[in-house]
């Protein structure tokens, strides 16, 4: 569980800083895009802005914790609106967002700002990013809304150009786990956590607490071994449905695209990574690094879109049939390596 108190995280003390002198020089804008990849704490950061926002009397650009806003805001505040998928659903409504009209006429509480987070923006559908872009055209007086979303490329580009792009830092891998090794509580192999090359710490505390970590490590693993052939498919395909088809797509999807750009750019890996071991037998290869490029590129346009498909198009998709093809795939490729 996360207090209050670690937000802003250590990674984050600069986007806060200009936020805090936006605030002091009156040039808040009226909405703001907060980005970055997920496990990094965007809606933390965006939720204790607003309380700052609507706190009475905020201490050292932090907000107090004890006025009345402050305590109000730990429950419901009657200024501040939070939309969200509803439960069981995968989209932003269009009535979700109409219900802001009339929340951003209404006189505020104590005459003070009104402000809206929207988590996981890329998520509203077509309908209720129109009405949101309405709502921008004319905004309100005093008010503020914050959409946070880890995919900026399916935000309407509208939308985009209608907000305030405010990305959150991505910290170093040593932040990460310096960060980690503080705060969470359950033991870690620390030879998986060498191995690691993930630098969102908070996805990071929930594979730990999840024990996922040592699944994602198996399966990643085994996967490479499928590319040199020492592997079966069968095998592999059971360690991505022991990880979860969502989390098994987005491993591959990293793992590639980091390893690809290491690999083309002559770049230090971290040792014993997935993306060191796919570089080895990139290496090994007795293949052109152009036919090998072309080979990975066509590799990660499939995963990539396997992973769009699972993570974001709500329709009722067969997500193990498309984790299946993806691993068979991986077994046909070749790779030019020495039997």
């Amino acid at each position: 569980m996360i207090t209050e108190q670690l937000i802003p995280y250590p990674w984050q003390e600069k986007n806060w800083s200009d936020l805090m002198l936006q605030a002091e020089q009156n040039r808040l804008s009226h909405a703001y895009i907060v980005s970055g990849p997920s496990g990094i704490g965007k809606f933390d950061f965006a939720h204790k802005f607003s309380k700052y926002l609507l706190c009475s009397s905020p201490i050292n650009d932090l907000p107090c914790g004890e006025c009345s806003d402050c305590i109000l805001h730990n429950n419901a505040h009657p200024n501040l609106r939070i939309l969200k998928p509803e439960s069981g659903g995968s989209e932003i409504k269009v009535d979700q967002v109409r219900s802001l009209i009339e929340f951003f006429s209404m006189t505020g509480h104590s005459n003070r700002l009104k402000i809206c987070l929207i988590n996981d923006a890329h998520r509203l559908n077509t309908n209720a990013t129109n009405a949101l872009l309405k709502t921008l055209e004319e905004p309100a007086g005093s008010s503020v809304i914050l959409l946070c979303s880890s995919q900026l490329g399916l935000l309407s580009p509208t939308l985009k150009s209608r907000c305030q792009k405010f990305p959150i830092d991505i910290p170093s891998r040593e932040v990460s786990l310096s960060w980690l090794k503080a705060n969470i509580k359950k033991r870690v192999d620390p030879d998986i956590l060498s191995r690691v090359s993930e630098t969102c710490p908070l996805r990071l505390k929930e594979l730990i607490e999840t024990d996922c970590l040592v699944k994602q490590d198996a399966f990643l693993t085994n996967f490479l071994n499928l590319l040199k052939g020492h592997a079966q498919v069968k095998d592999v395909i059971n360690d991505a449905m022991s990880l979860g088809e969502d989390h098994a797509s987005y491993c591959l999807k990293q793992v590639l695209s980091r390893g690809v750009v290491l690999f083309l750019s002559n770049q230090e890996s971290i040792p014993n990574s997935a993306e060191d071991n796919l570089i080895k037998i990139l290496n090994e290869s007795s293949l052109t690094e152009r036919t090998l490029a072309l080979t990975l590129f066509q590799y990660y346009d499939q995963v990539n879109e396997a992973y769009e498909e699972i993570a974001f198009r709500y329709n009722n998709l067969n997500k193990q049939l498309i984790i299946e093809s993806l691993i068979w795939r991986a077994s046909q490729l070749n790779f030019g390596l020495a039997p």
